[in-house]
């Protein structure tokens, strides 16, 4: 996520779609797990600063309450921010937690289990995106885990002939939203695995053809990642 970004901070139409369709998934998806369960693990995967941490508690008692549930759901949340580089902001508390570190080294570590998850623009700036998904889906815990991926750009992932992302042994993943900012979805329900048959081959930088007028045509910084079959 980005360094500073706020819950509601809204500066141009990647925002937007963020608050309007990102945050309602993963407050209904905390508020389901809420209602079932006597914790809900929230990562907060790529935090940033940790701005969410602030945000997210105000914000989802006041989803909860115009839904009619009980606003102390909100009390079994626990938030757990994950970054490479701490936050000049980062606060804990009782129900906030930051670890300083890479997401993948992190999540393999025991005890890290995920139960609601957001990764917000993480997966683009990834060299190796299917390692990243598979980390992830691992990590999800098995009563009903979910991961909510955003954006999600197919064609960042090549492997040389159509990739079809399925879901397996109890992983299910599904595309979802706007056709041109879609989210990845991941949920996971009981102890099965979900791997891979492509193995990573090698990246390079997002950039399209030159257009007519004049100007490159891409995504800055961003990666494709490139795989071939095991």
């Amino acid at each position: 996520m980005e360094r500073s970004r706020r819950f509601h901070q809204k500066d141009n139409s990647s925002s937007d779609m963020f608050n309007s369709s990102v945050i309602s998934e993963l407050l209904q998806s905390l508020l389901e797990y809420a209602r079932s369960h006597p914790i809900a693990h929230f990562y907060d995967i790529g935090c940033g600063e940790g701005m969410l941490a602030t945000d997210i508690f105000p914000e989802f008692r006041k989803y909860a309450r115009e839904r009619g549930e009980n606003t102390e759901l909100g009390d079994k949340i626990v938030y757990t921010g994950i970054d490479k580089v701490a936050g000049d902001a980062w606060k804990e508390s009782a129900q906030v937690r930051f670890i300083e570190g890479d997401v993948s080294d992190v999540l393999s570590q025991n005890g890290h289990k995920i139960d609601v998850g957001l990764a917000y623009f993480v997966l683009p700036y990834e060299k190796d995106k299917l390692t990243r998904i598979t980390r992830i889906a691992s990590s999800l815990s098995s009563t009903g885990g979910k991961a909510i991926l955003f954006p999600h750009y197919s064609d960042q992932i090549r492997a040389g002939q159509p990739l079809d992302l399925k879901g397996d042994n109890g992983i299910k993943v599904e595309i979802i939203g706007n056709p041109g900012l879609p989210m990845l979805v991941i949920r996971r329900q009981g102890e099965g695995e979900w791997n891979t048959p492509h193995v990573f081959s090698h990246a390079t930088y997002d950039r399209f053809q030159y257009r007519p007028r004049g100007g490159l045509e891409g995504r800055a910084g961003q990666f494709v990642s490139h795989y071939r079959m095991q």
